[in-house]
């Protein structure tokens, strides 16, 4: 993605003028950060053009810098507590913080409030819905406050307005957060850009079941689902779309478990013209709503024949949090669904297969035979209970043991990555354990970039700006390349056969949708 700015010219007084360096270093202090390489300076300048809605203006006291959970430590110290060993898979807690009840409720309080402001401000105040609430609802958000990225996650625990940083959320360093190096960086500056908490997303606990998809078939099916399940899937996908045709309820049912999955409340519009016709009970004969049904039908079995992406009920996609009290062992996981229903099911069963997206390696799939519920942990300690009573949606982890189990599903981390997580019966005792000799590493792929220093003058700096650009247009190209011919010698292979025989189910079903 491009950012282009306008350095001066028609519309732009003379007073107003101002470079591209200048703005970047307005966005990442240069003075504060002066050893960041090429390649990590890109990255961090992009959590600056994020899309994110201001909150809670942070003010002295409000913020704490706290250790990461490590398996071990043997670095030396950098001056913040934080290891000079470059040991991620170390780290237990990465980029995910903490943040007490009070400080969440004034976050979301703002963030509501500066939410509606913005909708008003783009002519979109009529279609939002929103009542005051006096507490948040939810118990964690990925967002961003100056240098410090990830998830905050409640901890009912910590008293008064306060919020807790890891080391490991730290991307680079603002007066706000460079008070905490040793010695600290003595400043007045209390810049509401740097100072301020913006959210990304909130952890809203999951509508509607999880999805597979052509990756997640392959991977269960290496590690012992039978196809037969799937084809079974498949064809009560299709049985349902076709009963949907006169059936109101079953058709809004499976027409809001697609088009608004994963989408924050506050942003539903009410300008779907097929959703109003459904609330509405048009007859289904009618001709424009026939036309509806069948273009949503045919999408439908478009997406299932493309992309193999059909419902498995017990399953929800949800947000990987770490274990910040250590009351979980390293072979236990706790999950939060914000369905008493769900709960009990997963609680019943006390096991779950859990896979970060995507995921390229059959050892990626984790199992867990442990479950523990909400009652045992608080049993367990009820001064460290509270923080698992304060979850509504998320699937925590352990910090226990040799390596963080985010680093073990495909290099994942607790900045904001999430699992398919899934408790169906079938899949669950299916799923055997990985063998050994299937584990796969990746090379190191060489950097050109990762050594060269960012130089922030102008001609420099637009010249380094100019040459990391192109040089990653032609590694896209070449990656898409490598993925498309991959893709296509995927399916000639005998792992493929399967997605081979779903993907005709769903190619003969559209045929004959209309």
């Amino acid at each position: 993605v491009f950012r282009l700015f306008a350095e001066g010219g028609i519309g732009i007084r003379e007073c107003d003028e101002i470079t591209a360096p200048d703005v970047a270093a307005r966005c990442i202090p240069s003075a504060l950060n002066p050893g960041l390489s090429l390649t990590k300076y890109m990255k961090r300048m992009k959590l600056s053009f994020t899309s994110t809605v201001p909150s809670l203006i942070i003010k002295r006291g409000m913020l704490e810098v706290i250790p990461d959970i490590k398996a071990e430590d043997d670095g030396e110290d950098d001056g913040y507590g934080r290891s000079s060993h470059n040991h991620e898979s170390l780290i237990m807690t990465d980029g995910c913080g903490l943040i007490s009840r009070e400080a969440l409720d004034e976050v979301y309080s703002r963030y509501t409030y500066n939410f509606v402001q913005r909708c008003i401000l783009l002519g979109k105040s009529n279609a939002i819905r929103h009542s005051a609430a006096s507490s948040c609802p939810f118990s964690s958000f990925q967002g961003r406050i100056g240098g410090i990225k990830g998830m905050f996650v409640v901890d009912d625990s910590l008293n008064g307005v306060k919020i807790q940083c890891r080391h490991s959320q730290l991307k680079y360093d603002v007066p706000m957060t460079k008070k905490f190096a040793i010695p600290p960086y003595e400043s007045d500056d209390d810049d509401a850009l740097y100072n301020t908490v913006e959210i990304k997303e909130w952890d809203i606990p999951p509508p509607h079941h999880a999805y597979l998809s052509q990756n997640t078939i392959q991977l269960l099916e290496e590690r012992g689902v039978q196809k037969e399940f799937f084809l079974s899937l498949a064809k009560k996908e299709i049985d349902e779309l076709n009963s949907a045709r006169k059936d109101y309820e079953l058709l809004m049912t499976k027409y809001k478990a697609r088009k608004y999955y994963h989408r924050d409340t506050l942003c539903l519009f009410e300008d779907d013209v097929f959703m109003r016709m459904l609330h509405a009970r048009v007859n289904l004969n009618e001709p424009v709503m026939i036309r509806y049904i069948n273009d949503f039908i045919s999408d439908e079995l478009k997406r299932y024949r493309e992309k193999s992406k059909f419902p498995v009920i017990e399953s929800m996609y949800l947000r990987m949090l770490p274990d910040h009290t250590g009351l979980l062992e390293s072979n236990e996981v706790f999950v939060a669904l914000g369905d008493e229903s769900a709960q009990y099911s997963v609680e019943r069963l006390g096991s779950v297969v859990a896979m970060r997206l995507p995921s390229y390696f059959t050892e990626d799939l984790r199992k867990y035979n442990n479950v523990i519920s909400k009652a045992d942990l608080i049993q367990r300690c009820p001064d460290k209970g509270k923080f698992f009573s304060g979850i509504v949606a998320g699937i925590v982890f352990s910090t226990r043991g040799a390596m963080s189990e985010a680093e073990m599903m495909s290099g994942g981390d607790f900045d904001g990555d999430k699992a398919w997580c899934c408790w169906n019966e079938v899949i669950v005792k299916s799923v055997q354990e990985c063998p050994g000799q299937n584990a796969q590493s990746c090379p190191t792929v060489p950097d050109p970039f990762g050594e060269r220093k960012m130089v922030h003058s102008k001609p420099e700096w637009t010249n380094l700006i100019t040459n990391y650009t192109m040089h990653h247009r032609h590694d896209k190209k070449c990656l898409g390349k490598l993925v498309y011919d991959n893709f296509h010698t995927c399916y000639r292979s005998r792992r493929s056969v399967l997605l081979l025989t779903i993907f005709a189910h769903f190619y003969f079903a559209g045929k004959h949708s209309k």
